[in-house]
């Protein structure tokens, strides 16, 4: 995750004057809009796996973070899918991310879904330390866990169809993280 930030992420150029959010092929008003709707397909997937319940606390959890269309975040050209099934190793050293999928938006979706990109060592260390080699994005630790968490029922939602066989650890670090978020 060091190597990312530091050599991608870190370097991420902003794109203010771009209307949309999300991908450019499926472009949407808001960044709210863009979440709402990976929050529901995830959820179309995840009926047998997660609960009503854990729906109801990603949904509500969005609509408070993301909810003032006036406090947008700082918008950004994101690669879009920053998951380890796309970094390019030489002698284990991380030299490349393929296959992008350009999207707009705040820098801190294409790490955290670089985060959540596999089910190991999802952990407060783990993020943390990552994070804070993050140079423009600062925000409190409540608000990174709560965004972890949208972003960790997503991924948990995409792996349940492309990647079965990692939904074993999604959902002992769904266990840990909601843990973190539940009152």
């Amino acid at each position: 995750m060091h190597v990312l930030t530091d050599e991608l992420l870190n370097r991420y150029q902003a794109c203010e004057e771009a209307d949309d959010w999300g991908r450019i092929e499926y472009p949407r008003r808001s960044w709210k809009e863009f979440n709402e709707i990976g929050i529901e397909e995830a959820r179309n997937h995840l009926r047998s796996v997660l609960t009503e319940e854990d729906y109801r606390l990603v949904r509500q959890t969005a609509c408070r973070l993301f909810d003032s269309e006036a406090e947008q975040p700082k918008k950004y050209v994101l690669h879009g899918d920053t998951g380890v099934h796309n970094f390019v190793y030489r002698d284990s050293k991380l030299i490349g991310v393929i296959d992008p999928s350009p999207m707009a938006g705040p820098i801190l979706y294409d790490f955290l879904y670089a985060f959540c990109s596999s089910p190991d060592d999802l952990n407060m260390e783990t993020l943390l330390t990552a994070f804070d080699t993050l140079q423009r994005v600062r925000i409190e630790r409540s608000r990174l866990i709560e965004e972890v968490l949208i972003q960790l029922y997503c991924r948990i939602g995409l792996s349940v169809r492309h990647h079965p066989h990692d939904l074993p650890g999604y959902l002992e670090a769904w266990t840990y993280w909601t843990a973190l978020c539940r009152p």
